[in-house]
């Protein structure tokens, strides 16, 4: 943001004494550190606040700016204090710097200081030691493991660090991490297969932290092993005392086969001995077991499997030893499909070398309703029943036949009981139905008690004929106006047909679609005459008649024609509005709209002037401006001025006329860039230019009021001093350079001032002033004075319009006033000069 030129006031002052001054001092303001002093002990990385006290005696508390510093650094910005005084500030020690200094400043830029000087202790990072786990143990996938460590700090409470563990593979774990009063943390996780790096950081309230690590190996989850029975098969039987061999098979995906422990069982003799695999040469493995020690009776072989981490696989077989019954199941056979409730014949053949029929016992069994039959053999071996209650769903049947000895014989057929499926409901869509439309059919709804698949059977009929559609579809193709469809859906599961729905709809009338509406030309003005051009068709081939209709701005125009001329107003939406009907029923009516375009105004020009800008110049923007339409405009001015940092806005101008001003002695410097963007805005359009950039060139400087003091010199007694007033509109530093004559001729005097050595009584001194910027050169003024002169000659005076009067028991100090136009250098006419800056009356004389 630019701030406008301060306005500074004449200041007239009173003469002085020959040995007194006016003189205006400033006290220097008070700061002293207040939290801290010199060699105070801190802690490395803990933040500490420190605080001052600045005072000034001739200024309030908010008056003042404060700023810390530490180690030569700004860590606390100028600020001002409370209205104490007070000033805090917030410093974390390191160990390399121990200067603190506190510094304050008053609106005159007077200034003070306090230092100390700290002794900063280092602090310490803390300890750990990880406990588990371990690079010693193989853990699992799926075993929880333990995470345990042992933390400690120099100097915060254990329970205040705060700690994290990483894996190299899985990332952060989420575990508890808080320490225990003793400083443990303990917790249990999973992690995933791999060689682990795990990182244990544990960070203290000084910002240092300690890394441990220690390097795991966590293997795949255990897989169990496999295994089966492979020889005999189950149900075999064989005599007391001869030699029975099991043959299985195994694999382990974790591990060799030699670390796998194979043990045979029965469930009536116990343990029978152990095996070892061996390897077939694709990953499974052998195993053989021979026994002669079976007794009588029906045994299940157990042979279990366990690897080296506990998996355990069993497999099983049903062997008898004796000689137990032969069973042959004759009906039902399997994989036959029953209808529920339906009559099933279930019938038998059995017979014993030891037993006769009657001894032996049956069981029927389903592993869905349970044992639903005991009836056992006629004389001739033969058992048969009928039943009809098993449940619907799939039935594995086992038939047991028994002997006297427990020995026994089983076999097995699956069947199916069979419920159809529930009767569907059926949507036709759509609804209604035109010649362009497919019908489409939608059954849902069937449910099926044996929780079986439902699919949808279809069969259409047009007009009472079956069609051959099949599908849940009839496509547009088929189907014409007036047709009636019928569609009939049967649900099915696999196994039968449930009860079937139909359903009916009649193909209606199509409605005639007008297909294309254009106007032309798309570009509209307040003039042009417009075409409706359209199109229309019809699904059922019916001859159709268009209707043109025509809006302005939503209101209908009594023009039925294609065609439409103006004039138009700028900003007005024109719609042709077309209908088709095919004798029977009309269309959507379709619309195409267009808009009557507004010109926007158009920008020619804009000129800057004066051409040569200076820093307090009125800066004057005129833009050349006309609207094609003479619409009423209005117009924006943006002025933008770069300061060297890049162009910012500085004043928005909004007026009713193409000119605009920019005051230099609010908004731009010298060697500022200023240029400005012109919109010229109608009632719906506007066009934005920017004008060229224009540099503000540098002013002179001037320099006025020469005076040479003191008034009445002496020669050998006083000094001669050339004093000068002096301006810069820019700001800009003054260099001033003097040259003397006395009594008309030169000398090579170049300074203010000339040794009292150097005068005589009755020469005449005169002092010229020039005077430039570093760039420019401005004027010159001089002033004159003759050496033990009479001294009543000597009195200075001006006019000026008085201000104020400050006075005190030697001196007389009067303020002037003047124009707030006079910035800089001097304004006058034929009777008087105002000046800016300090006018001196001289009293006493």
């Amino acid at each position: 943001m630019r701030f406008p030129h301060l306005f500074i006031p004449l200041i007239a002052l009173a003469c002085r004494s020959p040995d007194e001054g006016l003189k205006a001092y400033n006290s220097l303001p008070q700061i002293s550190i207040q939290s801290h002093s010199d060699g105070s002990i801190l802690l490395e990385g803990q933040t500490e606040n420190f605080y001052a006290l600045a005072t000034d005696s001739n200024h309030s508390s908010d008056e003042l700016e404060v700023a810390w510093f530490y180690g030569g650094e700004l860590v606390c910005d100028w600020a001002i204090p409370d209205e104490g005084g007070s000033s805090n500030c917030d410093i974390t020690p390191v160990s390399t710097e121990s200067l603190v200094r506190a510094e304050v400043r008053d609106p005159e830029n007077a200034g003070g200081n306090a230092e100390i000087l700290i002794d900063v202790q280092p602090s310490y990072a803390p300890e750990i030691a990880i406990l588990s786990p371990d690079s010693e143990t193989e853990y699992a996938a799926d075993e929880l493991i333990h995470f345990s460590a042992q933390l400690s700090d120099a100097e915060d409470p254990v329970e205040t660090l705060l700690a994290e563990w990483q894996s190299s593979i899985d990332g952060t774990l989420e575990v508890n991490t808080t320490p225990d009063s003793s400083g443990q943390i303990s917790d249990y996780a999973l992690l995933s297969a791999g060689e682990h790096v795990l990182s244990l950081r544990v960070s203290d309230s000084m910002g240092k932290s300690t890394l441990e690590e220690v390097i795991v190996s966590v293997r795949e989850a255990n897989v169990e092993p496999q295994c089966s029975i492979t020889s005999p098969a189950s149900s075999s039987s064989g005599e007391e005392g001869r030699n029975v061999v099991f043959e299985g098979e195994v694999s382990d995906p974790d591990g060799p086969l030699s670390d796998l422990s194979i043990t045979w069982s029965s469930d009536k003799d116990g343990e029978l001995g152990t095996s070892i695999a061996s390897a077939n040469g694709d990953g499974t493995g052998s195993v053989i077991f021979t026994t002669s020690d079976l007794t009588i009776n029906s045994h299940i072989i157990t042979m279990q499997v366990e690897d080296a981490y506990g998996g355990v696989c069993n497999s099983n077989l049903l062997y008898s030893v004796g000689s137990p019954p032969s069973l042959l199941l004759l009906s039902p056979s399997n994989n036959d499909v029953f209808a529920q409730s339906e009559n099933i014949v279930f019938e038998a053949e059995v017979s014993d070398a030891q037993d006769v029929p009657a001894d032996l016992t049956l069981e029927w069994y389903s592993d869905q309703d349970g044992t639903f039959s005991t009836t056992g053999p006629n004389s001739s071996g033969i058992a048969q029943f009928n039943y009809s209650q098993l449940s619907a769903g799939v039935h594995n049947i086992t038939v047991t036949a028994t002997d006297s000895d427990g020995l026994y014989d089983t076999a097995l057929a699956s069947i199916r009981i069979n419920s159809v499926p529930t009767q569907p409901s059926v949507n036709l869509t759509p609804m209604p139905a035109y010649t362009t439309d497919a019908l489409l059919a939608v059954a849902s709804g069937s449910t099926d008690a044996d929780n079986d698949p439902v699919n949808y059977l279809y069969e259409w009929w047009e007009n009472g004929v079956l069609s051959g559609q099949t599908t849940a579809s009839v496509p547009n193709s088929a189907t014409v106006k007036n047709d009636v469809w019928t569609v009939r859906v049967t649900p099915n599961d696999g196994y039968g047909d449930g009860p079937y729905t139909e359903s009916t709809i009649t193909v209606v009338n199509s409605t005639p679609i007008v297909n294309t509406v254009t106007i032309n030309p798309t570009s509209v003005t307040t003039q042009s005459t417009l075409t409706c051009t359209h199109s229309s068709s019809d699904a059922d081939g019916d001859p159709l008649s268009e209707t043109v209709q025509w809006l302005i701005n939503g209101n209908v125009d009594g023009n039925t024609t294609n065609s439409l001329s103006g004039p138009f107003g700028a900003g007005d939406v024109i719609t042709c509005r077309v209908t088709s009907n095919d004798g029977t029923i009309s269309s959507i009516p379709v619309d195409a709209t267009v808009t009557v375009t507004n010109s926007a105004p158009v920008v020619q020009s804009i000129a800057l002037t004066p051409t040569s800008v200076y820093t307090n110049d009125q800066l004057l923007a005129t833009a050349a401006v006309a609207d094609p339409d003479n619409d009423p405009m209005t117009y924006t001015w943006n002025w933008y001025v770069d300061d060297g940092s890049g162009f910012s806005m500085v004043l928005s101008d909004s007026t009713t006329q193409p000119t605009s001003t920019l005051d230099g002695t609010l908004y731009f410097d010298r060697d500022d860039d200023v240029y400005v963007d012109f919109t010229a805005s109608d009632t719906s359009a506007s066009t934005t230019l920017s004008s060229a950039t224009t540099t503000i060139l540098n002013t002179a400087p001037s320099v006025f009021n020469a005076l040479i003091t003191p008034i009445g010199p002496v020669a050998g007694l006083d000094d001669l001093e050339c004093v000068v007033q002096s301006s810069d509109s820019d700001g800009d530093s003054i260099n001033l350079q003097y040259t003397w004559t006395v009594n008309g001729g030169s000398t090579t005097y170049v300074t203010s001032t000339i040794p009292a050595s150097d005068i005589a009584n009755g020469e005449t001194w005169e002092c010229t002033v020039n005077c430039d910027d570093g760039t420019t050169t401005g004027n010159t003024t001089t002033a004159s004075t003759t050496i033990g002169a009479n001294n009543a000659e000597a009195v200075g005076f001006e006019f000026c319009s008085a201000g104020d009067t400050i006075s005190n028991s030697g001196n007389t100090m009067q303020t002037c006033t003047s124009s707030q136009s006079v910035t800089s250098g001097e304004l006058g006419n034929s009777t008087y000069t105002l000046q800016l800056g300090s006018h001196y009356v001289y009293s006493p004389e």
